[in-house]
């Protein structure tokens, strides 16, 4: 007779990637999974899983508590999104806004290879006037990688940082680069310098809008 074989009887490894995929889902189906049996309960707080799920079904404002807690110990995990998304909330979000810390959250986060957090830095930078020339150089490495693959990045990007602010409750400002004359005749397909005064000045409207958006119940 066969003897009863369960979860438990798989190998961690297994069981970590099984956890792995059902938080990239979904929180909810992580915490349940995790209840379901000893060797899932016990897997579930290895922290490779907090450090390498994907989360891009994930909010940079969780409005659940259980969300929250996830983030904040992938977070501490260092798992790069959660980076990104704790960088967006700190840099963006008025209540408890602390942009220091979220522009080194967003620096390591795109040092750890997410291109979102490379331009969303960039436009911060280059937004405070210390520091403009520091956005010109994060900004810079989205230019080499625009040239090779194409601006479809840049869309992409876009796209992403306007995702996470709409889920920003009550957002902050940013002022604009200030205008300068440019050889190119203020044409962004030409200049670098002029793209990313366009990208800042579309980024500052976002926020600025969002302000006047009543808020999702």
């Amino acid at each position: 007779m066969t003897a009863e074989r369960s979860f438990s009887d798989l190998p961690g490894d297994v069981l970590s990637k099984i956890l792995k995929n059902a938080a990239e889902n979904s929180v909810y189906d992580f915490l349940h999974l995790g209840q379901t049996c000893k060797g899932f309960c016990e897997t579930a707080r290895n922290e490779y899983i907090f450090a390498t799920a994907s989360l891009h079904n994930y909010s940079c404002m969780p409005r659940r508590i259980e969300m929250e807690k996830f983030l904040k110990r992938a977070c501490i995990a260092g798992n790069p999104q959660a980076l990104y998304r704790e960088g967006m909330a700190k840099c963006f979000c008025v209540v408890n806004r602390d942009v220091d810390r979220g522009i080194q959250l967003l620096w390591e986060a795109s040092e750890r290879g997410v291109i979102e957090a490379t331009y969303a830095l960039g436009l911060q930078l280059i937004c405070m006037e210390p520091r403009i020339w520091d956005g010109y150089r994060v900004l810079s490495t989205l230019d080499t990688i625009c040239s090779k693959e194409g601006f479809d990045i840049l869309m992409r990007c876009r796209h992403v940082t306007n995702r996470m602010i709409a889920d920003i409750w009550i957002t902050s400002r940013l002022e604009p680069p200030k205008r300068y004359s440019c050889s190119c005749v203020d044409n962004p397909s030409w200049c670098s310098y002029c793209m990313w005064n366009y990208e800042a000045r579309s980024l500052a409207g976002v926020l600025e809008r969002r302000n006047h958006v009543p808020l999702r119940m």
